[in-house]
């Protein structure tokens, strides 16, 4: 089963996605661990088109959609896939920045993907058809 949910790539609609994301999690029945993994990914995630996605992301929908594999499977999955109209972008594949030594080295910034990867199980991206499409992928046993 998936459920789906469009939204503008706008700060004020993250709240949205996230609540939605919560609403889907509970009718698709995850634990709410998985949810609130789903969720921190979700959150970097739409705060990055956002941002970074400029005009081209603004321009149209970003679309969210939630899956969950076969309940009788002993080990199951969750996919969030976040498609937008922005630049292209992989974050597979992105060189995250080390991190700082200690905190006085620290800057703002520039470790959601690195979140992103640690929060999930599994990532995958493709570029078509003008649009972003990240799979996000979390997994528990049942």
């Amino acid at each position: 089963m998936a459920l789906s949910l469009s939204i503008k790539a706008d700060v004020q609609e993250i709240a949205r996605a996230s609540q939605w994301l919560a609403q889907a999690g509970e009718a698709l029945k995850l634990p709410e661990t998985q949810v609130r993994r789903l969720d921190q990914c979700l959150d970097e995630l739409l705060a990055n088109v956002v941002h970074h996605g400029g005009a081209q992301a603004a321009a149209s929908d970003v679309r969210l959609t939630l899956t969950v594999s076969d309940a009788a499977a002993q080990t199951r999955e969750a996919t969030l896939t976040v498609d937008d109209g922005g630049p292209a972008f992989d974050p597979t594949t992105h060189q995250t920045k080390a991190l700082p030594e200690d905190l006085m080295d620290a800057e703002p910034g520039g470790l959601g993907i690195m979140m992103v990867r640690e929060f999930s199980d599994r990532l995958a991206y493709r570029y078509a058809n003008g649009r972003n499409c990240l799979e996000v992928t979390v997994s528990w046993v049942a």
